[in-house]
């Protein structure tokens, strides 16, 4: 796995839509003209885990796993 993971914000949306068992449409307003909805708005998350590998650390899990796993362990809380 390298350094450098990304994942995009309707893909997320996507992830938490199939854990939630839930069928959803998004719509997205471009209001800016580059993709974002607002000034701050995050199209693509980008990661660099670089520095914390030159530490030993090795990550375990992609930025969609990672998700995914977020999502099934907060439904775990809100089912209890």
């Amino acid at each position: 796995m390298g350094s450098l993971d990304w994942v995009d914000v309707k893909r997320i949306a996507e992830i938490v839509c199939e854990e939630m068992g839930v069928k959803a449409r998004f719509k997205f307003n471009d209001v800016l003209g580059d993709g974002r909805g607002w000034k701050g708005d995050v199209k693509v998350m980008r990661l660099s885990a670089e520095k914390l590998m030159g530490l030993g650390w090795k990550p375990t899990l992609n930025s969609e796993e990672a998700i995914r796993l977020g999502c099934r362990e907060l439904l775990k809380e809100i089912r209890c």
